[in-house]
């Protein structure tokens, strides 16, 4: 993706509800000056990202299994402690 803002799992306002959890097996992105929110409905088995510089990822406490992300120099990661744990980064 490019030049693009990637929300996964909004849930407008719905927070509440159990049933506004989306599930997902597996995404995989590879983001060119982009943003991806994880908002905190999301449930992720797999989760992998490619970073370029201009790009940045936002956690918000979503619930992802084994995530895998590379990066560069310029890239921004906002992962909180939860998701910390399963973090394999690959970067420079």
């Amino acid at each position: 993706m490019e030049n693009t803002l990637l929300w996964i799992g909004e849930s407008y306002d719905n927070n509440n509800d159990p049933q506004s959890a989306q599930s997902l097996d597996s995404v995989q992105v590879h983001a060119v000056n982009s943003m991806l929110v994880l908002h905190h409905n999301a449930m992720l088995r797999k989760f992998s990202a490619s970073l370029d510089d201009r790009s940045e990822i936002s956690d918000q406490q979503a619930t992802i299994g084994h995530t895998v992300v590379s990066y560069s120099d310029g890239s921004r990661l906002n992962i909180t402690g939860a998701n910390l744990k399963n973090l394999h980064p690959s970067g420079p």
